[in-house]
């Protein structure tokens, strides 16, 4: 998972979007009318990645049929989780886990495109996030009519959107993901002063263990994927480093660069492993280092130039 800027304001004009708006009476699967406005937020850079990827895993989605547009809040349950998924997230990231037992929906967030993600079938459907949506335990759910980025709720699921969430994450070399902060327990005052202790390393851990278990972001399909990524980007930047002490022709360090910079923007195959491999590369001096840095720092005000508006149904 890397941070996707979502909902754009360049993109309010989106032909998908104009014709959802226009359609005054919303039945359920028209949600798939908008997989292309979905898959065109994650582009900043056109003509790159045509195929559009999962938000969640990360993997290119070539297939329709598999390429969902997610309620990230369920349209119709929304279920706490089960005590036998408690126990694996227990096991998983060795630490205590408490939620809240409600069990609500967002029927009102149905046809809100706002609430929408674009996945794919394998951390979405059945046995995965599919109806769950657990929430910290002494929170509380929204109500109906309550916008979530205009109340507070208190989930435990990482949201994409969220430049918070999608910075909770890690791809170690192997491929596997991880969370990025240390393992902290939460003890009862981190529940009691949750509105000052939310982003804390206790809520980032619960959460992003939750997540990836819940997403089966560790499925072997999606290991695969980042370490051919980061591997991909290592092998990178060792060619640029070899261009910068040699007398490399202009065109190799220019292709070089280009591809890292590809491989790190939001549209791109498993972005997050290209930038966990940039940002874990030992750069042998100072020129290197120097280098690496102003490539994360490009792609980074890139993403930001990007203005958002959550406030336009």
């Amino acid at each position: 998972m890397n941070y996707i800027p979502y909902p754009r304001i360049d993109l309010d004009n989106h032909r998908n979007l104009v014709s959802w708006r226009a359609k005054e009476d919303k039945i359920e699967g028209d949600w798939t009318h908008l997989k292309e406005y979905l898959a065109d937020s994650a582009r900043i850079i056109d003509n790159k990645h045509a195929i559009s990827k999962c938000w969640y895993s990360e993997l290119p989605q070539g297939d329709d049929y598999a390429r969902d547009v997610e309620h990230y809040r369920p349209k119709n349950q929304a279920s706490p989780l089960t005590t036998k998924q408690i126990k694996e997230i227990e096991i998983l990231g060795e630490i205590n886990y408490e939620q809240d037992d409600s069990v609500g929906n967002y029927n009102w967030l149905e046809f809100d495109y706002r609430n929408y993600r674009l996945v794919t079938a394998k951390p979405n459907r059945g046995g995965a996030k599919h109806i769950f949506f657990p929430i910290a335990k002494n929170t509380s759910r929204l109500t109906a009519g309550q916008l979530p980025w205009e109340k507070l709720e208190y989930p435990y699921f990482l949201d994409p959107t969220s430049k918070h969430d999608a910075s909770l994450l890690m791809v170690k070399p192997n491929g596997d993901i991880a969370p990025i902060t240390p393992k902290t327990q939460l003890t009862q005052t981190h529940f009691d002063n949750i509105a000052e202790t939310w982003h804390q390393d206790g809520f980032n851990y619960l959460r992003a263990t939750v997540t990836i278990k819940l997403y089966r972001l560790n499925d072997a399909v999606f290991v695969k994927g980042r370490k051919e990524v980061y591997d991909s980007v290592i092998k990178n930047i060792n060619i640029l480093n070899l261009c910068m002490h040699t007398n490399a022709a202009k065109e190799i360090l220019e292709n070089t660069i280009e591809n890292i910079v590809g491989a790190l923007i939001p549209s791109a195959p498993f972005s997050l492993a290209a930038k966990c491999a940039l940002i874990a590369y030992q750069a042998p001096d100072k020129s290197t280092s120097d280098s690496i840095q102003s490539i994360l720092t490009t792609i980074e005000k890139q993403v930001n130039n990007l203005k958002i508006d959550w406030n336009k149904p």
